[in-house]
Order: C-alpha cells, then sequence, then structure tokens
C-alpha cells in the first residue's frame, strides 16, 4: 500500500511530526490491541482524486470517533495524500494531515 520511502507527516500547532510508516503504525496498533482505544472508526466526509499519468493526489476531508482510554475521543481534518503508479500498481509516497 506505502512506497518503501513512504512517510506520514502532522502538523499540530506546535510542531510538524514526521513518521516512516513502521513508525506511525507501531504505536496506533498497541492502542488499538490493547485497549486504550475503541470502537475507532474513521470515515471521509469529501474527497477530491486528481491524477496525471503515474502520479496522483488526493485531498480528504474525514472524520473520526471511538473511545480514548474510557472517554469519548473524536475530531476532524484534513488529509493529503500523495500516490504513484509503480508495476500497474498505486502506492502511497505521503500522506500530510492536520487535525482542526
Amino acid at each position: 500500500m506505502f512506497t518503501a520511502q513512504a512517510t506520514i507527516t502532522r502538523l499540530t500547532p506546535d510542531r510538524i511530526e514526521t513518521w516512516t510508516t513502521d513508525a506511525f503504525i507501531a504505536p496506533r496498533a498497541a492502542m488499538l490491541s490493547d485497549g486504550t482505544l475503541t470502537e475507532f472508526h474513521e470515515w471521509e466526509v469529501d474527497g477530491q482524486t486528481t491524477a496525471f499519468d503515474s502520479i496522483a493526489s488526493h485531498c480528504s476531508h474525514y472524520r473520526k470517533a471511538g473511545m480514548l482510554n474510557g472517554a469519548p475521543y473524536g475530531g476532524e481534518g484534513r488529509k493529503f495524500i500523495q500516490l504513484c503508479r509503480i508495476d500497474d500498481r498505486w502506492l502511497i509516497s505521503s500522506i500530510l494531515w492536520q487535525d482542526v
């Protein structure tokens, strides 16, 4: 689903955080499996994809909800997903997001 060099970046009011896919997934997988975050789901409210030959960009407005440490958790934000077509497969090269 991701290129080997893919990055995931979150912009917050205080900083910019960037991870490799493995570094991003590991703590979130732990939260979902140890009960810290339950009933979590995220869905796209609106989105648009633009593609040119073997590159594409998807802009997404999303919402999310669940229970974090037993308390309701939710929010929304924007994601920009960059993709490239390699060997007839679309792969994610980067994700940039900001919760609002």
